[in-house]
């Protein structure tokens, strides 16, 4: 993640959208490795003394309270970078007079609630069927903290640049404009994307799975995906896609920003 700041920023610390990702660590310019304190302030409400308040009210005001201090709005966020040990004066400044920081982060996320979804169907031996097997992401307002670090809010535009290591059966669908899909020895296969239409990180999407790839006749930047139980029925449930997206752009008297447009069809169940 690179951030960048105005030149005498007080870099004391840095706030950043953060929940139910584990963070391993945490480096600043690829080097220097840094402390940081993850808490989600909602998960503590279920503990608070809610018999002490009087009514409804107060109850409102506390529960507004502990979101902000998660509300990138106001300055919030989950997890908190210290950054008071970073030396702004050995950087490299732009033309502006600001400068960039690049923070990485190692991070995992296993068993998500929301926002990653995991469908391993199963064989009749009890064994998963791994050609029907897939995950996906969907962010919407508010929830793209739960699939990965950002500033969760639609304001904050970014550029992405986006990999994914997945078994070799397997591909992988993103935002973002697919660069270069790499076949390793190992049985793995990496996608690279890249989006440098500045998005907001809730407008970020991805799935990986035994997808079979439809492009569409009338606009072939139009690409549906489904898994193979959808495949019969693909072609009739998309086919109509390009007429819906001309009718949105004469609407609003605007193109698509994006070079492409990709959807992905899977069981919900």
């Amino acid at each position: 993640m690179v951030f960048r700041f105005e030149r005498y920023s007080n870099l004391k610390r840095l706030k950043i959208n953060c929940n139910q990702v584990h963070i391993e660590e945490i480096r600043v310019e690829n080097n220097a490795w840094i402390d940081f304190d993850l808490e989600d302030p909602l998960e503590n409400l279920s503990d608070y003394d809610w018999k002490r308040l009087d009514n409804a009210d107060e109850i409102d005001e506390t529960f507004k309270i502990h979101l902000k201090e998660s509300d990138p709005w106001c300055d919030g966020g989950e997890l908190i970078i210290d950054l008071s040990e970073c030396d702004s004066g050995n950087v490299s400044l732009n033309e502006d007079g600001s400068f960039d920081l690049i923070i990485s982060m190692k991070f995992s996320l296993e068993n998500p609630r929301s926002g990653v979804h995991f469908r391993t169907p199963l064989l009749k031996d009890g064994n998963i069927d791994w050609s029907l097997a897939h995950m996906f992401a969907t962010p919407y307002y508010n929830s793209a903290r739960s699939c990965f670090p950002c500033i969760d809010a639609p304001d904050k535009l970014c550029l992405w640049d986006l990999e994914f290591c997945v078994p070799k059966h397997m591909s992988a669908v993103s935002s973002g404009d697919l660069l270069k899909c790499i076949q390793f020895n190992n049985g793995k296969r990496l996608y690279r994307f890249s989006l440098r239409v500045p998005t907001a990180a809730q407008n970020i999407a991805f799935a990986v799975g035994n997808f079979i790839a439809h492009v569409d006749r009338h606009q072939p930047q139009i690409t549906s995906f489904c898994t193979p139980e959808f495949v019969d029925i693909m072609q009739d449930a998309v086919d109509e896609t390009w007429k819906m997206l001309a009718f949105f752009e004469g609407y609003f008297k605007s193109s698509i920003l994006h070079d492409s447009y990709k959807q992905v069809r899977y069981p919900q169940t």
